[in-house]
């Protein structure tokens, strides 16, 4: 090849979209860049779209549900399908419209792994630090993915792949997979979980309020209109 065509050959590739030659990303440093942009200090505003499908047989939808979220910090109020869930500084609440059940409790008895909604951020951050998953990230022009590989499901998923905002860090789509141990088919299930970009929303002290829920009168829990007649679990 002559030395100019060689040349130009070169410079093509680093600029086509497709095909970017750079350093390898680090994976801790795109999942702490997803955490900060969800962390922004803004309540957020987004919606999300989830479906269930066989990997084989894709166009055939298993499962179908929406979601939607307000996200500030460690404090959120969402609904996904059926279920509602609020966490606020004090408390957190889990109510089903289905079941017509609603589960009440204080936010520090919360397990960690219940806590943020929106794929726990912190919580694969601490999976890829402690080497619990296999992490890679295939770099895009303005969106790239950062794919996790847990090999034996301890996490629940054994591939994970999360499309984010080269720019933002906001996810654009989630695709996760796993099958049944039980199942000797082997099917792969998939979930996939597509995000909007969120908007930013002015702080406002009812928000993420339980009252939304319940109230307590007297060491009681009042239930709130919506919800009375639903199976209370209290665990205060």
């Amino acid at each position: 090849m002559k030395p100019l065509i060689k040349q130009m050959t070169v410079i093509c590739l680093c600029l086509w979209p497709g095909i970017i030659v750079q350093a390898q990303i680090d994976p801790f440093a795109v999942m702490q860049k997803i955490c900060a942009a969800y962390k922004s200090g803004t309540p957020l505003r987004f919606y999300g779209s989830m479906s269930m499908y066989l990997k084989s047989n894709p166009d055939n939808i298993i499962e179908k549900m929406h979601s939607s979220y307000m996200v500030d910090g460690t404090n959120f109020i969402c609904s996904i399908g059926p279920l509602e869930l609020l966490s606020n500084d004090t408390y957190y609440v889990s109510a089903d419209k289905m079941a017509k059940l609603i589960m009440i409790g204080h936010k520090k008895d919360l397990a960690n792994g219940k806590q943020i909604p929106v794929l726990n951020a912190d919580r694969f951050k601490k999976w890829i630090k402690e080497k619990r998953v296999q992490a890679v990230v295939i770099p895009g022009y303005t969106r790239s993915v950062l794919k996790l590989t847990d090999s034996g499901g301890e996490t629940g998923y054994y591939l994970y792949k999360i499309e984010y905002d080269n720019g933002t860090g906001y996810m654009k789509q989630v695709l996760l997979e796993t099958a049944d141990p039980n199942d000797t088919s082997r099917k792969t299930m998939v979930l996939k979980i597509t995000y909007t970009t969120p908007v930013a929303r002015q702080k406002d002290n009812n928000t993420f309020s339980e009252q939304h829920f319940f109230s307590i009168t007297a060491n009681k829990v009042q239930l709130a209109p919506a919800y009375r007649g639903y199976q209370l679990i209290n665990q205060l």
